[in-house]
């Protein structure tokens, strides 16, 4: 796939936008005199960009701002990638970098397998995720049930690590591989995933050596929170860590690091940069 899945859906938005009677102003990075969806009025605008976001110039009678979902405007774009991105003998992993790809993430930069896992009575794609020679880490591909999460082989007490970790650097505890990957892509940390909220990787944790910083970056919903304590009790009781060298980061209450890192990649803003950065702190 020679083209990034989000800015393809970004060029048929923009191209939508064009036959329907908008313009490209003259500097050409904005489209105006686009129909307003609130007031129907052909003042509304938006970036080259980031045209998914239209905002109502008649901020007075109208000022309506509000961001089109391009999955929801584009499915066949995001959907069925085994279809679309059919596995080949030039490119084995084609699906799973392809669904990399739709996550934000640049799969020239990371190690991973495509296979398939069976689910019931039907086979799904996987793009994998070794952590240790007998052990791999699946996510699910094209599949729309909740449990999108295989690991096969004896994973209790371990982590997927990105490369070699350098104690003297804050290390991001998250849950999901892919929010991992978020972490160290947008935001340049270092991050391990624990594989789930549910999972406490003791021999990790009680390998760290006394100067290590760990910052539990956890899901911020129910069993994110739940886990926090745990994770956070296990350290302070059972490891060399001092309590002062342990905190805690969450993402926006409903997002994941993924959701901000896909935000960061539509604003062309670095995920350090994003204006719910601060937000996330522990409180």
């Amino acid at each position: 796939m020679s083209k990034n899945i989000w800015a393809e859906a970004r060029e048929k938005l923009i191209q939508e936008h064009l036959k329907a009677g908008g313009e490209k102003t003259g500097n050409g990075k904005s489209l105006k005199n686009l129909e307003c969806p609130s007031c129907g009025k052909r003042e509304a605008y938006a970036s080259i960009n980031y045209p998914e976001k239209l905002s109502c110039n008649r901020k007075n009678k109208c000022g309506w701002t509000e961001e089109i979902d391009l999955k929801v405007r584009f499915p066949y774009l995001f959907e069925n990638l085994l279809k679309s991105h059919p596995p080949t003998k030039k490119n084995p992993q084609a699906t799973a970098r392809a669904f990399l790809k739709t996550r934000g993430l640049n799969p020239d930069n990371i190690d991973f397998e495509q296979d398939k896992i069976p689910v019931n009575d039907e086979v799904f794609p996987s793009v994998g995720f070794r952590i240790d020679k007998d052990t791999i880490n699946h996510r699910l591909i094209d599949y729309s049930g909740k449990d999108k999460i295989r690991t096969y082989g004896e994973y209790s007490g371990k982590i997927w690590k990105y490369k070699k970790l350098n104690f003297n650097q804050p290390i991001y505890v998250t849950e999901a591989v892919i929010d991992s990957l978020s972490l160290i892509q947008g935001a340049g940390y270092q991050s391990v995933s624990c594989l789930s909220a549910s999972h406490l990787p003791k021999n990790f944790y009680q390998s760290l050596p006394e100067q290590a910083q760990i910052v539990i970056a956890f899901d911020n919903d129910e069993a994110g929170i739940e886990a926090i304590y745990k994770h956070r009790k296990f350290l302070i009781e059972n490891c060399n860590i001092s309590e002062s060298n342990i905190s805690v980061e969450l993402p926006p209450s409903g997002k994941d690091w993924n959701d901000l890192l896909l935000e960061s990649l539509q604003q062309n803003n670095p995920l350090t940069e994003m204006s719910e950065w601060k937000w996330n702190e522990w409180r």
